[in-house]
């Protein structure tokens, strides 16, 4: 095995989430304070749907569709067992993150079953840290 170049405690962490089978489509809520989402594993059972995102700045459960700049929901395409990255920074400054399974234009789509999803999280990287 190769050792890496100045070894430090490692950034990385992870969640796990579940989406239920519910009209709406939603995961639980998972606080990301000091991290943001760097990526997601769907479990091997997913019913093929994009994941789109809602967040909270203020540590409340008021959540709000995650858009870009250009006003379009911010989801990812992925399928059963599939490891997808995310762009991190659309997540830094967010406290609370939930999952929506859904299509790109936003339509909801119901799981067959209730559905694990894990989560890669990165703390935050600061000058001196």
């Amino acid at each position: 095995m190769t050792k890496p170049v100045n070894p430090r405690g490692s950034k990385r962490t992870y969640a796990s989430v579940t989406i239920t089978t519910e009209a709406d489509g939603l995961s639980e809520v998972v606080n990301l304070t000091g991290y943001f989402l760097a990526g997601v594993i769907t479990s091997t059972a997913w019913t093929d749907s994009g994941i789109g995102f809602k967040v909270s700045v203020d540590g409340s459960t008021d959540m709000k569709d995650l858009r870009d700049t250009a006003g379009d929901l911010v989801t990812i395409t992925t399928t059963a067992d599939q490891a997808t990255v995310v762009a991190a920074t659309n997540f830094l400054g967010f406290d609370n993150l939930q999952l929506v399974s859904r299509t790109t234009s936003g339509a909801v789509i119901a799981q067959a079953a209730p559905r694990e999803i894990q989560l890669a999280l990165y703390a935050y990287v600061t000058s001196g840290s």
